[in-house]
């Protein structure tokens, strides 16, 4: 199953809308398609956010975000952890990229187009990096390959990811794409 490290504008988009596409891609993960990890950094980073500049809804929201999901937490990255990536982002978001290290994820997920999603760093860090768009894009792309070898329209299952997924996320993404 893979591994999707969630950065902090992830789970304050997912906390502010619950059509976008990263609160798709935590249903992913309540349905046991994805599996989620993060950082204690991350996630109180997120709910600092969402404290001071969203309120108390999208505040309670978080927390049932996070209730709702099984979490793999990584222990807290060191200063050494992060000085490793520090030539690639801002040093206050090397945690980032050291959390998603340490965690052994298989991609970066994070809407901070500024200081994550440069060349930079989808150049220079090991894991892919990736906005909530081409996550979701790749999933589709991922469970539509088995069923054009296998030619069966239904729910054929490779690599943990049944033929469903394909619908649901597609129509879920184009939805919130509608909103």
């Amino acid at each position: 199953m893979k591994r999707v490290f969630l950065d902090a504008s992830c789970w304050v988009a997912a906390a502010g809308s619950p059509a976008g596409g990263s609160s798709l891609i935590l249903k992913l993960a309540r349905a046991g398609h994805v599996r989620v990890v993060a950082s204690s950094r991350v996630l109180q980073e997120a709910e600092h956010n969402i404290r001071t500049k969203m309120g108390e809804e999208p505040l309670l929201r978080y927390y049932r975000l996070l209730g709702s999901v099984e979490l793999d937490l990584v222990s807290p990255v060191t200063a050494e952890e992060e000085v490793k990536w520090s030539d690639l982002v801002a040093p206050k978001d090397a945690h980032v990229l050291a959390g998603a290290a340490k965690a052994k994820a298989d991609v970066l997920v994070s809407l901070d187009r500024r200081h994550i999603l440069t060349e930079r760093v989808r150049q220079g860090f090991p894991i892919p990096v990736q906005d909530t768009g081409e996550f979701l894009r790749g999933i589709v792309e991922q469970t539509e390959a088995p069923r054009k070898i296998q030619g069966s329209p239904g729910t054929s299952e490779t690599n943990g990811a049944p033929g469903n997924v394909r619908k649901y996320v597609s129509s879920a993404f184009l939805r919130s794409r509608e909103n």
